[in-house]
């Protein structure tokens, strides 16, 4: 009876879930897609000592779209930094024509891997002795958050400045912000402003001031980023988003087979280092080895409510 049954029903299912099926599709067609927007972006960092960085970054209105960032040496724009998958996926960046993946990178790579093969596992794959902590790239480190207010930033939520009075900057019509001094150790305070554009919440234009201590013959010094401009782009210039061609690239057993983007010359990792993280993590294993004391890193780095992991 049961399987008799079930022949007109299932006889009458099929072309409801085909009409549903089309009907999805048709909605799903006439919804449009959010357009993504590239934006070039120049910044000319005065640091303190009298020095200068340059910086043209390509970015997108997606968080997870592409990111490339270059440098002006010696005249010319070499890139330093390539985010094909935004800033919280993997982020390459350059030192002496070879690029390495970041820190906060390598933490994401390890606490995924760790989910699906057991945290001592990827350590053990990583070279790192069992019995020693705290692994650098733990699972259970507090990953730093990126400044919510800086030059070239939308920042929306104000709330924690203090308005300091307005000002035109470029042209631009700007309130003035600035935020509660900072006590940096013995180096005495910084105190941070921000020029933000009253219509696009723009950052135009940030300062940090740098007070020594009253009894410290030192001057105030400052450090000023500056957006220079922003140029929008119609697409993707996919041309760029990709490795210069002499550039040695550290591609590490533990991306498994996640995508890495075109150009340059793949290699597994720095002389001397592990081919399952790509780094060399020898000094900081002896560094430890010779402490005594050294504390497990799930009473140090492990923060409250943090995802449990087989160990």
């Amino acid at each position: 009876m049961i399987k008799n049954n079930s022949i007109p029903v299932l006889a009458l299912g099929i072309p409801l879930l085909l009409t549903a099926s089309v009907v999805a599709t048709i909605a799903a067609r006439s919804v449009p897609l959010p357009k993504v927007t590239y934006w070039k972006k120049l910044i000319v960092s005065h640091r303190v000592n009298g020095l200068t960085i340059t910086t043209l970054t390509y970015y997108s209105s997606n968080p997870n779209g592409p990111v490339l960032r270059e440098q002006l040496e010696h005249g010319k724009f070499t890139q330093d930094l390539l985010a094909p998958h935004g800033m919280d996926g993997p982020v390459w960046v350059n030192d002496k024509n070879t690029f390495g993946l970041t820190f906060n990178a390598l933490v994401r790579l390890v606490r995924m891997r760790s989910r699906q093969i057991g945290y001592a596992k990827v350590r053990q794959l990583a070279g790192w002795p069992l019995d020693l902590h705290p692994f650098p790239f733990s699972p259970y480190f507090v990953l730093e958050r990126q400044p919510p207010y800086s030059a070239g930033k939308i920042a929306q939520s104000i709330s924690s400045l203090k308005k300091f009075g307005t000002d035109v900057f470029e042209g631009h019509r700007c309130f003035v912000f600035q935020e509660h001094p900072r006590v940096v150790g013995t180096s005495g305070k910084i105190v941070e402003r921000f020029w933000w554009d009253e219509q696009s919440h723009f950052i135009w234009k940030a300062t940090d001031t740098l007070y020594p201590p009253t009894d410290s013959p030192k001057p105030p010094s400052r450090s000023v980023d500056i957006v220079k401009w922003v140029h929008p782009m119609k697409r993707s210039p996919s041309e760029v988003f990709r490795f210069p061609a002499s550039a040695r690239v550290v591609v590490p057993a533990i991306l498994g087979n996640l995508p890495v983007p075109p150009g340059g010359i793949k290699i597994t990792t720095v002389p001397g280092g592990n081919r399952y993280i790509g780094a060399s993590l020898a000094s900081m294993i002896r560094h430890l080895e010779s402490e005594k004391g050294t504390k497990n890193e799930l009473h140090v780095l492990r923060p409250k409510g943090s995802p449990q992991y087989r160990r």
